[in-house]
């Protein structure tokens, strides 16, 4: 006699994997840096790149975690000036996680979505590679299209950006 087994087809969709790149041939960021340290005072270069990523991202407001190989460091950003950005603690719940590895020895990756847009930065003769991932039910594709055109504008020309 058989028994009837589970639909194993019954169980819910994979979320699609959304893996995108843009090389930047050259970047402004870090100019960029060390004119608003000097000028504004604005010393944090991480809380900097929460501030172009979160208005990347088209949002009001945005907890945006950055990390790098030797820390981790999670900000709020509203909208509005950089100034306006805030420390928070480290295990608030971000919109987006910003790995800055610029300074390490990786050039490419693909580790796989994770539970909000992740997006990475490494550097590549002269200039940048970012990398989005994120799942299909986080960012739809016209979304994940902009957030990825947006932040690669800012920087190249952060600059142009604020105006």
């Amino acid at each position: 006699m058989l028994r009837a087994l589970p639909d194993e087809t019954a169980a819910a969709p994979a979320q699609a994997t959304r893996h995108l790149t843009a090389d930047l041939p050259h970047e402004g960021f870090t100019e960029f840096a060390e004119w608003a340290a000097g000028e504004a005072d604005l010393t944090d270069a991480q809380a900097l790149l929460a501030g172009l990523v979160a208005a990347s991202l088209d949002q009001n407001s945005a907890t945006i975690r950055v990390e790098t190989e030797a820390r981790v460091r999670s900000y709020h950003v509203p909208a509005g000036p950089l100034g306006g950005i805030t420390r928070v603690e480290p295990e608030t719940p971000a919109d987006l996680t910003l790995r800055d590895l610029r300074q390490s020895r990786i050039s490419t990756l693909a580790l796989g979505a994770e539970n909000h847009p992740v997006l990475t930065l490494t550097a590549n003769a002269g200039g940048l590679t970012l990398t989005l991932e994120c799942t299909g039910d986080a960012l739809s594709a016209p979304q994940a299209i902009a957030l990825l055109s947006g932040f690669a504008g800012r920087m190249e020309q952060p600059l142009r950006h604020l105006l």
